[in-house]
């Protein structure tokens, strides 16, 4: 993995939303990732709320957003409202990365 080729020292989040966890392709997998600053964060939404600004200060090291740099992916609908909650909370646009798979 490149992370740990790299010996990445920041730490490193993986929120990844599915609605059902029968439809979470790879959990498994990345569930069993061993790096160190490595956290998956699977988000369920039929169980549990969807992603939002409270959720992510949960789960981060930290409440404040604007610490971390965001790779977002997903649909254009779950593209948009991550840029705009990320924004709200004061990140940076330079600090997001968008890919839209439709």
């Amino acid at each position: 993995m490149d992370l740990e080729k790299q010996s990445f020292p920041k730490p490193v989040f993986l929120f990844y939303s599915n609605r059902y966890k029968k439809a979470a392709a790879y959990d498994e997998q990345l569930q069993a990732i061993d790096l160190m600053h490595y956290n998956y964060v699977p988000v369920i939404t039929s169980q549990e709320p969807k992603i939002n600004g409270e959720f992510l200060k949960s789960k981060l090291s930290t409440p404040y957003l604007a610490n971390f740099d965001y790779y977002v992916v997903g649909s254009s609908r779950f593209l948009h409202s991550m840029e705009t909650l990320l924004l709200e909370n004061e990140v940076n646009r330079s600090q997001i990365v968008i890919d839209d798979f439709g």
